[in-house]
């Protein structure tokens, strides 16, 4: 008999994750009479074993039919309900001090930025760290230090032999152009290492989503894109930069014509089959080892934006 008995629930062994217990609301009893609950099948279709405790007729049972068993639950563990107390709620944790605040300084080899905190405190931050904080770094590029900053590597590019004289370059000029998409603008972008959707015309997840099927985004999608600009590298290392408000038209022209119908149909299937309502991760341009090449430690939390601040309002 205990042979039987091992021999049993050796065979059930597999089936038990398909067991579960729920409880059922009976509004016609009270206090411990209603307390009952069911074991119901939530597998495929029922092993003969257990089918055969299923079967009250000749036909077969539902997939989803409850097997026949009440629980009685141990009155002694109830809790009354009029001992029930609502819990106060803690405050969350300031978050003021993961906010930045501003950005105040770069270095390359790796490329880091001095990020000064909501809480006040500072520190040397890898660029991965703060990607979510585009606004900031591109605040940090169009101010004099950023200018100032600029103009030190471009002299450094001239004494490593990169050019013949020190070159112009600032931030809000550049950007703009590479957001216009301005021809031959791509020359001037040593490196395309993540794209992250920031806007489009449609108005609800479900349009957005008809849009992508065809292949590709509105063509005034915007994006928010981090780029090494040639005139940023030297032989020490590169930076990374934000450029705002990039539209989908001007993306491609950032990168080869081959490299466009392999990368964008990625980009197009990572926004497609996004759960709905789901966040909008940043896509990355490269693989991990290409981005390590560049001296870029990708971060292990993804930078995302909501749908709904994607979506049109």
């Amino acid at each position: 008999m205990e042979s039987e008995t091992l021999d049993a629930h050796q065979q059930l062994a597999p089936y038990l994750q398909f067991i579960r217990v729920v409880p059922v609301y009976q509004p016609e009893l009270t206090g411990s009479d209603g307390q009952k609950v069911q074991v119901e099948w939530a597998g495929p279709q029922p092993p003969s074993m257990l089918k055969e405790n299923m079967e009250s007729s000749s036909a077969p049972p539902p997939a989803d039919r409850a097997l026949d068993v009440e629980i009685p639950l141990d009155e002694d563990r109830l809790i009354p309900t009029d001992a029930v107390e609502p819990i106060e709620r803690e405050a969350l944790e300031d978050e003021e001090q993961y906010l930045v605040r501003r950005i105040a300084g770069n270095k390359v080899g790796p490329c880091r930025y001095w990020v000064q905190w909501g809480d006040g405190s500072s520190s040397w931050e890898p660029v991965s760290k703060i990607l979510g904080a585009g606004a900031a770094v591109a605040d940090y590029w169009s101010s004099p230090t950023g200018h100032r900053r600029s103009r030190m590597l471009s002299d450094q590019r001239v004494s490593e032999g990169r050019t013949e004289s020190a070159e112009s370059w600032r931030y809000s000029e550049w950007a703009a152009q590479v957001a216009q998409g301005v021809p031959g603008i791509g020359k001037q972008v040593a490196y395309l290492a993540a794209v992250q959707l920031t806007g489009t015309r449609h108005r609800t997840q479900n349009v957005f989503i008809e849009q992508l099927r065809q292949g590709n985004f509105a063509e005034d999608a915007r994006f928010t894109i981090w780029v090494i600009p040639q005139a940023l590298c030297v032989d020490q290392g590169s930076v990374l930069i934000p450029v705002m408000d990039v539209r989908y038209s001007s993306l491609r022209r950032l990168v080869t014509a081959a490299e466009w119908r392999v990368v964008n149909k990625k980009l197009v299937e990572q926004h497609q089959f996004l759960a709905m309502g789901a966040d909008v991760p940043m896509f990355w341009w490269h693989s991990e080892i290409q981005d390590k090449k560049w001296g870029l430690e990708r971060d292990t939390t993804t930078d995302f934006v909501s749908m709904d601040s994607v979506l049109k309002q």
